[in-house]
This record gives C-alpha cells, structure tokens and sequence, in this order.
C-alpha cells in the first residue's frame, strides 16, 4: 500500500538537502538526504535514517501543473494556497522507514518554508507538531 503526503509552499523558499537534513537533525532525527536538486528531481530520491539506507519518491509541482493543478485540491486545502505556488509530494510504499523519513521531511520542509501539510488521511497542518509527535511515538514502539 502507498502513502501520499504533501507540503504546498512558495517555489523561493525550496531548501536544498543539506537544509533539510540540517533541520532534521535540529528536529532530533538522524535523517540525511541524498544531495539532489530538488526543483528538478523527480523519482525516488535516497536518504539515510539512523544509519540505515531508505529513502522514498520524491515530486515538485508548481501548482497548476497537472495532478497538482488547483482543480485537483480538495477545497479545504484551497484556502491555504495564498502565496504559495508549489506543492512537493512524498509517495512511499510497505516499507516503514520510507514513511518515516518521509514524515520526518516533510515536518522538515513545515518550518524551512512556512508550508502547509496535507495527506490522503485528511489531515491539514501549518505545524510539524503533530507529525513529529506521531514519528516520535512510531520510531519508540
């Protein structure tokens, strides 16, 4: 079974994956991404966790753009989209360390971009508490 989680964010404000990791460790996770361009990198896109090789696929959209265009978001998400021009999309499988650093990315990207979270579960965040929480409580069980 695959998961789809995503942050909408201004396109400007794209950290590079020495940020990301930075930040992740600042979160209290050992996640280190792959150095990519992350714009223009589409597909899976390899990281480390807690020293263990995972990673999960990884796509940019500006909205508009396909799957990401605004007809295509649930109408609760379109409020959030004010100033924010790009939505980034995290597709993960079976595999719990690929969901986990995806999760842990994304709480990452939250706070780097002032971005807006939201999955296939219906959840909307402005935060990373909630997902850094459910990482945390998965990562100790």
């Amino acid at each position: 079974m695959s998961m789809e989680q995503s942050v909408v964010m201004q396109r400007t404000r794209m950290p590079t994956t020495a940020q990301i990791s930075d930040k992740c460790r600042a979160l209290g996770f050992d996640l280190t991404l792959d150095e990519a361009d992350l714009i223009e990198h589409t597909g899976f896109l390899p990281c480390t966790l807690g020293g263990a090789q995972t990673g999960f696929e990884w796509y940019a959209q500006g909205l508009g753009d396909g799957a990401a265009s605004d007809a295509n978001i649930d109408p609760a998400i379109r409020k959030h989209l004010e100033g924010r021009d790009t939505v980034v999309t995290w597709r993960t499988g079976s595999i719990e360390a690929e969901t986990q650093a995806a999760m842990i990315c994304a709480a990452a990207m939250i706070e780097l971009t002032d971005g807006v979270y939201f999955d296939e579960y219906d959840n909307i965040d402005t935060t990373p508490d909630r997902l850094l929480a459910e990482v945390r409580e998965w990562l100790n069980s």
